[in-house]
């Protein structure tokens, strides 16, 4: 036991120098098991894809885009509150109050929207500070040490670990993130992570469609920047992908930072031709237009907002084919719509009526009610 107690001693002498500069409490816990069952995962989205790109997700441009993509839904972002079925009270509204509670709803919903960030993932903390071969073997377990300032923020809080080697190092990410959820803990969070968000378990539910639900999970148990978040999200991106399943995460919170990854590892191709057979020009342009902001190109011949549709195929075909993008098939798809569409623009153009014969009908229209009015005062009066 005396030797114990000054191997203690000596462990809580490296931890008070470490921390002498502030003013802090540190509390001594016997930890057993530190490393929970973790994936090996890569720490970017893409391996090629630059730190700096990541930046670009909060642009405020990039922000507008991916929200006009979402299109917010109020039933998908509010279920609970737009079912009948759920409804307990049926309240009657003026028109004023009726507008006050769509507005309040929408913000609701865009708080609830609000998309994650895609971040690029953290580099591993843990650093050895010391090793004392003298108190090697005294205890099976590591003993981890907490900073308990009160109003310190996570990531600057001290946490450190001695094992039972003697060395003396700073606890890596995983030990940080339990450790921080047993003193400080987070509704919804788990100590060690639900057994749906890796293996069989994961595997299953994502062949089985339930991307909300673990993109949900994901957001709810790690940090945006954690490999194992990185790796969650990236298998159910490209499970939709890969099944053309775009639109169960239509107006949901991971829309955004969905068509953000496919950006930036280069893979639009396929919401693209998604957004094509929908017909949604549009669309198409802004994933362009987020595309060259990411990646620095220069936007081919800025598009106005209205322009006819067949200008809106050419400039997708041109942004494809500058990317290379574009194959044979593609192309031909292309053309064939183009000359379609129009087609049916010059059918639609010939039988608008012509100006003049609108003036004149809505003249005598206009004199036709004046008249109409004149004859009822006329019998009022009399």
């Amino acid at each position: 036991m005396p030797r114990m107690r000054q191997a203690l001693i000596r462990i809580w002498g490296h931890i008070e120098s470490r921390l002498s500069a502030q003013n802090t409490r540190v509390v001594v816990a016997n930890y057993r098991s530190i490393h929970s069952a973790g994936l090996k995962t890569d720490n970017h989205v893409c391996a090629d894809v630059p730190s700096d790109k990541y930046e670009r997700f909060v642009h405020p441009k990039v922000q507008s885009l991916l929200r006009e993509l979402t299109e917010l839904c109020p039933k998908t972002a509010l279920p609970d509150y737009t079912s009948l079925e759920k409804t307990r009270e049926i309240t009657l509204l003026t028109k004023e109050q009726l507008k006050e509670a769509e507005r309040k709803a929408r913000e609701e919903a865009l708080r609830i929207t609000q998309m994650p960030p895609v971040l690029p993932g953290r580099e591993e903390c843990s650093e050895i500070l010391s090793t004392d071969p003298g108190i090697e073997g005294f205890t099976s377990s590591s003993f981890v040490f907490i900073d308990t300032t009160l109003g310190l923020p996570e990531r600057e809080r001290n946490i450190m670990v001695r094992s039972p080697d003697g060395t003396l190092m700073s606890a890596s990410w995983v030990t940080r993130d339990r450790i921080s959820q047993i003193f400080y803990p987070r509704s919804g969070r788990r100590n060690k992570p639900a057994s749906h968000l890796f293996g069989e378990n994961f595997t299953r539910l994502v062949n089985n469609q339930k991307y909300k639900y673990l993109l949900d999970s994901a957001c709810c148990q790690f940090e945006p920047d954690d490999p194992r978040f990185i790796q969650v999200t990236q298998k159910v991106y490209e499970q939709c992908d890969v099944n053309g399943d775009y639109e169960m995460l239509q107006s949901s919170r991971h829309f955004g930072p969905m068509v953000f990854s496919y950006i930036l590892s280069k893979n639009i191709l396929g919401i693209i031709k998604h957004y094509l057979r929908k017909r949604r020009w549009l669309d198409c342009i802004r994933i362009a237009r987020i595309y060259s902001i990411v990646w620095d190109i220069k936007e081919i011949a800025p598009i106005a907002d209205i322009v006819p549709d067949s200008e809106r195929i050419l400039y997708i075909k041109e942004f494809l084919a500058c990317e290379k993008m574009l194959n044979e098939d593609l192309s031909h798809k292309l053309d064939v719509l183009v000359k379609k569409t129009l087609s049916h623009e010059i059918k639609n153009s010939m039988s608008a009526p012509l100006p003049e014969d609108g003036t004149s009908s809505s003249s005598s229209g206009s004199d036709s009610d004046s008249s109409s009015d004149e004859e009822r005062e006329n019998k009022e009066k009399s």
